[in-house]
């Protein structure tokens, strides 16, 4: 069995390849839930248009939505239950379960809902480009249906008129009253486009040789067959398509070379990695729906809020040089205080330590923490619920500059919405730093001469630099 290789991105994985085992111990195709997250080629947003805090999906979109309902009704894939999906902009997200064992890996499916998605796309590019090449919408736009059928009615007024006239004066001269009324009111009922030219012709050489009944047959049968036409081309115009010429435009400016396949003439519209995650724990079904759910306004946010949310490289906080995201102005707070609490601490003593914090952080304290120990974490939860800033220190919080992910990072859960409402800085010291000689000293001095590449060390180290953040001037 092929095992994955993965690159750890925060609470995601990086894989090589696709259908790759992401986790080892699953073979994808046991009974589970998972949300994967499939994205756009280069990340294009061709699936949906944010609006506020929803999304609008473009006609691709919704190509796409429905043919995410569609994937329990590929091959052996009955067992497959959506639970719950979103599209984004360049992503979705799907949440599925397997009720019972499938016939084949998980990832076959996805990858055929995947070439179903691409046909689609290929098809809209194809018609886009048709609709941009003639200068004209031939297809789904019903304005410019209505000014075709309104030309069109004008010029068979015309036509209508000329041969009702034609009719009517031959009847009159032949002094038939009645029959020239009814040749004016069967040319008026008709709608002739090519074929009045034909019925005019048929009714000329009738009434040459007489025959004012076949005359008159002969222009009603070409009136109603252009009627019928005109119809035809009506519906078609206003139903048989999707393409505006604004539409066309968009879907067209979002097609790279990137997406031409390498197999097939077909554009591909996901890229050919995915990510899933696994649900594995009480109450982790609850937070992937309101994940999905939330995605949106999420992505407002984000968007209403971009300084807080991007991903600063060398910025120096103290005498250490940090990759940091969040409100940077808490970096500079002259109120920093650092939050550290051993492991030996009873539960009382967290908690009168959780009040003393709080009564500081009201009274102005911005508070700096690895929360590394139970209540480090658990004086740093109480502190964001209450709504008070924090700087957290992280080891590794970051992707790398190389990765896929790095552009579009943002934290998870409760963070995000701390960082959105710029309580919150997130701080990654570079891997040097854990290593200074003036670390290591104050390392040694608190625990005795452990390694460097032990994870106790890096704990008491990640410490020490929150110490020197706020200020702590004992480094030498």
């Amino acid at each position: 069995m092929a095992k994955a290789h993965l690159t750890p991105e925060g609470w995601r994985c990086e894989k090589l390849r696709e259908h790759l085992y992401r986790a080892r111990w699953m073979d994808y195709q046991s009974p589970s839930i998972q949300m994967l997250t499939l994205m756009t080629v280069d990340r294009k947003p061709l699936l949906a248009e944010l609006r506020g805090e929803t999304t609008h999906l473009t006609p691709l979109g919704t190509a796409v939505a429905r043919e995410i309902e569609r994937i329990p009704t590929y091959l052996g894939a009955a067992s497959i239950e959506i639970l719950d999906y979103v599209i984004m902009p360049d992503h979705v997200h799907i949440l599925l379960r397997i009720h019972d064992r499938l016939p084949k890996h998980l990832g076959q499916y996805i990858r055929w809902f995947k070439v179903q998605c691409s046909d689609a796309f290929t098809a809209m590019v194809e018609t886009a480009r048709e609709v941009m090449a003639r200068g004209v919408i031939t297809r789904g736009d019903t304005r410019e249906a209505n000014n075709a059928n309104t030309n069109a009615s004008a010029s068979n007024a015309c036509n209508t008129a000329s041969n009702a006239t034609t009719a009517s004066t031959n009847a009159m001269a032949r002094g038939d009253t009645r029959e020239a009324n009814n040749a004016n009111t069967n040319a008026s009922a008709s709608n002739a486009c090519n074929t009045a030219s034909n019925a005019t012709t048929a009714s000329t050489n009738a009434m040459v040789r007489g025959d004012t009944r076949e005359s008159n047959n002969a222009t009603t049968t070409a009136s109603t067959t252009t009627a019928a036409s005109a119809t035809t081309a009506s519906t078609t115009a206003t139903a048989s398509g999707w393409v505006s010429r604004e539409e066309a435009s968009r879907v067209l400016a979002g097609v790279s070379a990137s997406m031409v396949s390498p197999k097939s003439k077909n554009l591909l519209l996901f890229a050919h990695e995915y990510h899933d995650s696994l649900l594995y724990g009480r109450g982790q079904l609850a937070r992937m729906k309101n994940y999905i759910k939330e995605n949106p306004r999420r992505l407002a946010l984000k968007r209403a809020n971009r300084e807080l949310f991007r991903i600063r490289q060398d910025y120096t906080i103290g005498r250490f040089s940090c990759t940091v995201l969040g409100n940077i102005f808490l970096a500079g707070h002259p109120q920093r205080q650092v939050l550290q609490c051993s492991r030996r601490l009873t539960p009382e003593q967290i908690e009168e330590r959780r009040s003393e914090c709080l009564m500081q952080a009201a009274n102005g304290a911005v508070f700096i923490t690895a929360a590394i120990s139970p209540g480090e974490k658990a004086i740093a939860r109480s502190l964001r619920e209450h709504g008070f800033p924090l700087i957290i220190l992280l080891e590794q919080g970051f992707p790398k500059p190389e990765s896929s992910h790095y552009r579009y990072f943002k934290p998870q859960g409760v963070y995000f919405e701390a960082c959105a409402a710029g309580r919150l800085l997130l701080v990654e010291p570079h891997a040097e730093a854990l290593e200074r000689p003036e670390v290591a000293r104050r390392v040694i001095a608190k625990t005795g001469n452990i390694p460097h590449t032990t994870q106790r060390y890096r704990f008491v180290a990640m410490n020490v630099i929150a110490e020197e953040m706020c200020g702590d001037d004992t480094l030498a």
